[in-house]
């Protein structure tokens, strides 16, 4: 199961940010307040789902099974994870580095890379 608590700098380049009202560095992909403590993540869902396929190993089918399809089943999300009639067509288009390129939601694009 991947988990990500990106924050607001999440995907941006190294700088100053804000959250929730508190000044955020981020330097090399760390995000940090001014006391030194970790602000958030910056890392995305893709980047997460990359990282699985190095250090795994498994096949990009079994991948994806364990980064939507076991939560779908854990979490008891019902008619969800499948594209299948009578399922929610909630997906992501990745393209063959398995960045994301496009977002749809139940049924609907809803974002599509430029």
């Amino acid at each position: 199961m991947i988990i990500t608590d990106a924050m607001r700098a999440a995907g941006m380049p190294d700088g100053s940010y804000d959250l929730g009202g508190l000044p955020v560095q981020v330097r090399n992909g760390k995000a940090t307040l001014s006391n030194g403590r970790v602000a958030g993540s910056t890392g995305l869902f893709d980047s997460g789902f990359r990282k699985v396929l190095e250090v795994s190993g498994l096949p990009p089918r079994e991948a994806v099974k364990c980064t939507s399809w076991n939560q779908v089943q854990s979490l008891n999300l019902g008619k969800r994870g499948r594209l299948e009639p009578g399922y929610e067509a909630d997906l992501v288009v990745m393209d063959s580095d398995w960045r994301v390129m496009e977002t749809w939601v139940g049924g609907t694009p809803r974002w599509k890379k430029a």
